[in-house]
């Protein structure tokens, strides 16, 4: 009987049910024909579904704001643009990913997403909240020209 490393195996499949994870949530989004630049890579199964169900929610809103159904696409152009992009620039600001060598700035993104009101009652969130009033501060220039 031939032997065979289980760990390794299990580290195998982990790998291709992420890279399956990762095509089906391109291929949903349609990301990178919207953002050619946008590399929003998770290290855990399933997260790319808390991303998809992220990207709902915030369609939801801007449909609640607009008062009519917003197109998949500039939804998804909108939460890369207003959501994600404000907290990645913060992880990067405040050099998170040197502490969890081993997660990549989505994981801290959804880490941070769905600890975000105890984050800020600890007073942690300075620099999200920094990267946050320049984006709006960059929306608000954008809407007067």
């Amino acid at each position: 009987m031939v032997g065979w490393d289980v760990e390794e195996a299990l580290d195998r499949l982990g790998v291709q049910v992420e890279q399956q994870e990762a095509v089906e949530f391109l291929a949903t989004t349609e990301l990178l024909l919207l953002r050619p630049e946008a590399q929003v890579l998770v290290t855990l199964p399933g997260q790319y579904q808390q991303l998809l169900e992220h990207i709902s929610v915030h369609r939801w809103f801007l449909g609640i704001e607009s008062g009519r159904a917003i197109p998949y696409a500039k939804a998804v152009a909108s939460w890369y643009d207003r959501v994600y992009m404000p907290i990645v620039e913060g992880i990067r600001e405040a050099s998170l990913l040197r502490e969890f060598p081993k997660r990549s700035e989505a994981d801290l993104y959804l880490w941070l997403i769905e600890h975000l009101w105890y984050l800020r009652e600890a007073g942690v969130l300075h620099q999200f909240d920094l990267c946050r009033r320049k984006l709006d501060a960059r929306e608000d220039e954008v809407g007067s020209e």
